[in-house]
């Protein structure tokens, strides 16, 4: 799901860096942050949650969208809580 979302969004003219994982994606942001980021809540090496409340914490005014590969109500509704500008 990340090659293609990120493959569409450089075709439309955005820059876009990626991780593999929670820790990479963070040790990236921390380098050089973003205006917008994508958190998959489904990560292999630490929970996307966690990632998600991180870079809430360190960019408060940034917006980020959590993903997920299945829609799931409650977890919509959680991620908006946690500070998601969108699912």
């Amino acid at each position: 799901m990340c090659v293609t979302i990120c493959n569409y969004l450089e075709e439309a003219g955005f820059s876009v860096r990626q991780a593999n994982c929670g820790k990479d994606g963070l040790a990236r942001f921390r380098e050089q942050p973003a205006n917008l980021t994508l958190v998959d809540l489904r990560l292999t090496d630490m929970d996307g949650w966690d990632v998600l409340s991180k870079l809430r914490r360190a960019a408060p005014e940034m917006p980020v969208i959590a993903i997920c590969g299945k829609e799931d109500e409650e977890e919509r509704l959680n991620a908006i809580r946690v500070g998601a500008a969108a699912y």
